[in-house]
């Protein structure tokens, strides 16, 4: 770093400034499609306060940090991550009710992103481990 400094320096430049990739998301759009597919499921109920909170609050996490353009990305590994961050919350109805959309959050990405069936019941299986606490090489058939 200090090589390319000097050099930039030498020609009368400067290093460009930091790019961070997880800065600057707007998760308003997103919460809007997902609340609204929570609504068709519904078959037209309005969701709730703490529902609506609590999608923005999936929403938020979710997106706080991904690369751009990998959200619907429905890994393994991924829900491995988020379950654990969410598991971290405080507890509360909020919290309580972000861990109940997170079946509904996983469909909603995995038909988002025109994943088969069976892709969507993995990731849906796999969900389901995690949320009971345990996980083991069957969470991911084919990938360990």
């Amino acid at each position: 770093m200090h090589d390319l400094a000097a050099a930039l320096n030498r020609t009368g430049r400067s290093m460009p400034g930091e790019l961070s990739l997880y800065h600057d998301y707007d998760p308003q759009p997103l919460t809007a499609q997902f609340t609204a597919y929570l609504v068709q499921l519904r078959e037209g109920d309005p969701l709730g306060t703490v529902e609506q909170n609590a999608a923005a609050a999936l929403v938020g996490e979710w997106l706080g940090g991904m690369l751009p353009d990998t959200y619907l990305a429905v890994s393994p590994h991924r829900l491995q991550h988020q379950v654990e961050l969410i598991n971290d919350w405080l507890e509360d109805e909020v919290t309580t009710t972000v861990k109940a959309l997170l079946p509904d959050w996983v469909a909603f990405l995995a038909h988002s992103a025109n994943l088969p069936q069976r892709a969507i019941d993995a990731a849906l299986t796999t969900l389901a481990t995690l949320q009971a606490g345990t996980r083991d090489s069957a969470h991911c058939p084919g990938i360990h």
